[in-house]
């Protein structure tokens, strides 16, 4: 019907008589292209809860732990006081990543749900802003049950020290041990008066973690620029593939 009130030459008053419908109904569907009903309420969704900064925590650390929904939400609860489980349930079909693909799922057996070790990872993630680039480094642990984060403008000696003093403020566990990449380890110093002082010394994030008596360790990767946050799993996947063509082990002549 819609289909041929567009083709149609009669005029509108007369399709909808013979329609038995609205003429505003006819003119409608010969305003439009196709015969396809438009999509349902706003054009771009934008959460009235959660900010643009907590949007790309919850998809960094999805993206990172793959878990499901409800063991997201409970660990992301204590960073995000106003999260609730559905709104935690359409940021993540707003980004399409509310299915976690086959391929990329952990074993039940490799998470533990009921205890944490002292022992955190620190991930430095970059996103693409309207106003620029922004840097968010995130601290989970090993069973990915504890979540740090915060935000920052640059990746810099200053932001990797507050981050640190922050985090063993906040944790609720004794923190015996943190490994990060190194563009955390040798974060550049913006500051040329700090620069100085620290010039032929540890690096200010060794410096921080020693003064707490926290073991700084550094993870053995290729790659040491901060990971970039696209949508979808596409970039999970990519990584994964690139990872598994580094650790295959070559071809015997």
């Amino acid at each position: 019907m819609r289909r041929k009130f567009q083709r149609s030459e009669a005029s509108t008053a007369v399709l909808a008589r013979e329609a038995g419908v609205n003429p505003k109904t006819v003119a409608k569907w010969r305003r439009r292209n196709g015969a396809a009903e438009l999509a349902k309420g706003p054009k771009r969704p934008v959460s009235s809860v959660l900010s643009a900064d907590d949007e790309a925590l919850i998809v960094a650390f999805r993206k990172l732990s793959k878990l499901p929904l409800d063991a997201c939400w409970t660990r992301l609860r204590p960073m995000i006081p106003s999260l609730s489980r559905s709104g935690l349930h359409r940021c993540l079909k707003r980004w399409r990543i509310s299915r976690v693909p086959a391929g990329l799922r952990p074993k039940p057996s490799a998470i533990d749900f009921e205890n944490e070790s002292g022992h955190f990872d620190l991930e430095p993630y970059r996103f693409a802003t309207p106003g620029g680039e922004r840097y968010l480094l995130m601290a989970t642990g090993l069973q990915r049950k504890v979540v740090f984060a915060k935000w920052a403008a640059t990746l810099d000696a200053g932001f990797v020290a507050t981050f640190v003093d922050a985090f063993a403020r906040w944790a609720p566990l004794p923190i015996q041990s943190i490994m990060a990449p190194a563009s955390v380890f040798f974060a550049p110093t913006a500051d040329p008066d700090m620069a100085a002082k620290v010039a032929g010394k540890p690096s200010v994030f060794v410096s921080e973690c020693r003064r707490r008596r926290i073991a700084p360790l550094p993870r053995p990767t290729q790659n040491c620029a901060p990971e970039r946050i696209v949508v979808g799993w596409s970039d999970v996947v990519a990584a994964q593939r690139q990872a598994r063509l580094q650790t295959r082990s070559p071809r015997r002549g």
